[in-house]
């Protein structure tokens, strides 16, 4: 349950922007890098078949990059 805890704690990081590593999650649940990985990956490819997620990336990496720039 915690590997999952995990990968939905990175996946909410990369989705605003925050900070935190797979590293640094998998220190805080005791899960390794590579169960993050699998999970992210599974919660992501699901989503982005259902609510179009791979839009949302593009929109955080435009605004990454223009903040980046100021």
């Amino acid at each position: 349950k915690s590997s999952w805890a995990a990968a939905i704690e990175y996946l909410i990081c990369r989705l605003n922007c925050w900070t935190g590593t797979q590293e640094q999650i998998g220190v805080k649940y005791d899960v390794s890098v590579a169960t993050i990985s699998k999970k992210y990956r599974t919660i992501a490819s699901q989503l982005d078949s259902d609510l179009n997620l791979s839009m949302w990336r593009g929109m955080i990496n435009r605004f990454q990059e223009s903040n980046q720039n100021k």
